[in-house]
């Protein structure tokens, strides 16, 4: 196993997990990007003595091995945090992070719970994401959530696959009924699966039978924001001999012999036994130099991020908000240095609202006119108690993230059948998007 050699695509959250993985196996790792920085959005951006998160960014204690790893990376250099989050839908202000429906008259909170039961034991496939939204909640609750699922993907979720609503998975579960009910409700798994309440006292009581620190259900790294994780994870895996091949070119892959890749980049070619897939799926075609569609079947997200720069007295107590009401511009704010140590000057905080937009919309062409609109719901929802920031800034994005279009299974079916077929190739094709997903879903690959 020692002699063998693994080349990693990518250099974002998944590749720097798969690489460390690869590497205590025994593999020697090198890492391939055209990025010049390891991390991806898991970089911080330095601004007048302030490391600015792309959106909002923390790791989940809720599987202990999954906590392990990353703790490994972060050289267990990292802030215990338990987080004070909130959310908006229809006006109203909830202690939740999901969509919370508990202002609802009974009548509509026990018809909701009552269509859920409907469908357990449904095979019904869902034929979008809407649709997978309906067969999950029920149809009511899929009424009063459609605008939020469009406000938050900047689609029509009609549009798009039922993959998508798994990959950002903020409607995975809502709060509906009376949180006694609720807590009776999540003794059966399909409930527990769906219904959501506040933990009482343990920050992880949901998850107490699957981690051993139970003191915390968040942490951050110490040092300059969470562009720290990948700074971090890149100077051990130097430690333990990964190579890092960045600002290149990745030309093509192809299988030089049942168990060997031929890598091109940056004008030399490379040989591996063993290579791990961490780029977007929407690459396939140009690395592989297969004739594909696929790249038409992902919906980007773009993404216009607001910071505002204020004194620590004048941040609201909330670590971020979740804004369902398609009304309002904002999705999520976020105060990064309610949970950071040495992310923002001493005395000093920092707002970050995220804004997912298109790129031929109002929004995006006209966005430095739309700060005063931003900060006005910062002050309204009681992220902020000044009248106005000390400064701001804004950065847009063209692409947050991504999720796949309707028929992207298909195409994406008919893409791998183009694929060289070996076991020496993995990970290609996978679709994670959340980091304890991604890390969980390599920890069982890996």
């Amino acid at each position: 196993m020692a002699n063998k050699r693994c080349a990693v695509l990518g250099s974002g959250y998944k590749a720097l997990v798969g690489a460390y993985l690869l590497s205590v196996k025994g593999y020697e790792v090198a890492v391939f990007d055209k990025a010049k920085n390891v991390g991806g959005v898991m970089n911080s951006i330095a601004r007048d003595g302030f490391y600015l998160d792309l959106g909002c960014h923390l790791f989940d204690n809720v599987e202990r091995e999954a906590t392990r790893l990353t703790m490994d990376l972060l050289e267990n250099e990292m802030v215990p945090v338990n987080v004070k989050y909130g959310s908006i839908l229809n006006g109203k202000k909830s202690n939740m992070a999901v969509p919370d429906l508990t202002s609802l008259w009974d009548e509509i909170s026990n018809k909701i719970v009552a269509e859920m039961l409907d469908h357990k034991n449904s095979e019904i496939k869902a034929s979008n994401a809407l649709d997978h939204l309906r067969i999950r909640h029920g149809e009511t609750a899929c009424r009063y959530l459609e605008d939020s699922v469009e406000k938050v993907f900047a689609s029509d979720p009609k549009k798009l696959s039922p993959l998508a609503l798994d990959s950002i998975s903020l409607f995975n579960r809502i709060r509906v009924g009376t949180d006694f009910k609720s807590r009776k409700l999540k003794e059966d798994p399909y409930f527990d699966d769906r219904l959501a309440v506040p933990p009482l006292e343990n920050p992880v009581e949901f998850y107490r039978d699957q981690v051993d620190i139970k003191t915390f259900r968040n942490f951050y790294p110490k040092g300059n924001g969470i562009g720290a994780f990948s700074e971090k994870a890149r100077r051990k895996l130097e430690r333990l001999g990964v190579r890092f091949f960045l600002g290149g070119e990745i030309e093509r892959l192809e299988h030089a012999s049942r168990d060997h890749f031929n890598l091109y980049s940056d004008g030399n070619r490379y040989t591996f036994d063993k290579v791990f897939w961490a780029l977007p799926v929407e690459l396939i075609g140009d690395v592989f130099k297969i004739n594909t569609t696929i790249k038409d079947y992902v919906h980007r997200v773009p993404m216009v991020l607001y910071y505002f720069f204020l004194d620590n007295k004048n941040l609201g107590n909330d670590f971020y908000i979740h804004n369902y009401d398609k009304q309002d511009i904002v999705f999520r704010m976020s105060i990064p240095s309610h949970y950071g140590e040495g992310n923002a000057p001493e005395g000093k905080g920092y707002i970050c609202c995220e804004v997912p937009t298109s790129i031929d919309s109002e929004t995006w062409e006209n966005a430095e006119y739309l700060k005063n609109k931003v900060w006005d719901e910062v002050k309204k929802y009681g992220s902020s108690k000044a009248k106005k920031p000390l400064g701001s800034w804004m950065f847009k994005t063209p692409v947050s993230y991504r999720v796949p279009k309707l028929g992207y299974e298909e195409i994406l079916s008919n893409t791998l059948e183009k694929v060289p077929k070996s076991n020496s190739l993995i990970g290609c094709g996978d679709w994670s998007y959340s980091k304890i997903n991604i890390t969980r879903d390599l920890l069982e690959l890996l």
